[in-house]
């Protein structure tokens, strides 16, 4: 029996400060609570993650809260897509590269991933290092965060389809979040073989679609979870996950500390600057596709020392 409200502020708490360098993608990170009082603690290194969450339901602090994570860590290289958003971008420099609301960027960084899977299958094969590859300091992770996976253009969809399938063994790992959690809006069956998924408030059929048909009656109800209002946070940042690495699978909700940017002060605009700001290309694609950093490139296994030493700190 609950005698008090079990995701208080004070039993929350607040978002921990994560120093620069001061991890391991293979840590266990704290980022909440349950409603037993045990915290949801696990790592980020491995899982192809998949969170749905309807609009106000915190996944964007959540995703932050993440990438925050990832960030602090040595041996991560952490980048940002999103196609139609600035994604997890309010971490400044600590985001190795960022392919946000440009289709072409997202394809170029894509296709550079698949590569790197491929070149390392073979490094792996050539120098004996065994069936997956380990992450180091000098041969780091890639840690990709993609928002709003269902807005993707065909292209990149298929290109993100083959990076979860076999990105995996390299240490090349994907975090996507979506609205919404059907077949329809995925574009493909793959929320089900994903195999980490996190649901906030979302509707009923998004439950039975990612995790069966009887995930309501053993306690899944993440249709009762309340998203945000403008005025109000009601159930927002509250999830529940399935696949966490280090954690049991049960029905119970977890409050995630989430990361929320702030609220940057309005600039003056005079009359002709909405006009100015709304008169760029008609679509991404009319953009010159990038070249993705040498500093990404050169080594295909890039640290993220470089990123995490131009920051200065954030939380």
């Amino acid at each position: 029996m609950l005698l008090s409200a079990p995701f208080a502020p004070a039993l929350v708490g607040s978002v921990p400060h994560r120093s620069p360098l001061s991890a391991s993608i293979t840590s266990i990170f704290d980022f909440g609570v349950a409603m037993d009082a045990s915290p949801p603690a696990f790592s980020l290194a491995g899982p192809m993650l998949l969170m749905v969450a309807d609009s106000g339901g915190g996944k964007s602090g959540i995703m932050l809260a993440m990438a925050d994570a990832a960030t602090s860590t040595v041996d991560a290289t952490v980048i940002n897509l999103d196609t139609v958003g600035t994604g997890v971008g309010d971490l400044g420099p600590s985001i190795t590269f960022n392919a946000t609301m440009s289709d072409k960027k997202i394809i170029v960084v894509l296709q550079f991933l698949l590569a790197l899977c491929s070149a390392r299958a073979r490094w792996r094969a050539a120098y004996g290092w065994g069936n997956k590859w380990q992450v180091s300091i000098e041969h780091s992770a890639f840690c990709v965060f993609v928002d709003e996976r269902p807005q993707l253009s065909p292209k990149a969809r298929t290109l993100l389809m083959k990076l979860l399938f076999l990105g995996r063994k390299e240490a090349i790992w994907g975090y996507g979040g979506s609205q919404y959690g059907t077949n329809g809006h995925l574009g493909e069956a793959t929320g089900p073989k994903l195999s980490v998924k996190l649901l906030g408030a979302c509707r009923r059929v998004d439950v039975t679609e990612l995790l069966g048909g009887g995930a309501p009656a053993e306690g899944y109800r993440a249709d009762l979870i309340r998203a945000a209002a403008h005025t109000q946070l009601n159930d927002a940042g509250q999830i529940y996950g399935v696949g966490l690495p280090s954690t049991s699978d049960r029905p119970i909700r977890y409050q995630i500390r989430e990361i929320r940017a702030p609220w940057p002060p309005s600039p003056v605009l005079g009359w002709y600057e909405p006009i100015k700001l709304c008169s760029g290309p008609s679509s991404p694609a009319d953009e010159d596709a990038p070249e993705v950093p040498a500093s990404v490139h050169s080594t295909a296994s890039v640290s993220s020392k470089s990123a995490s030493a131009r920051w200065q700190g954030h939380s």
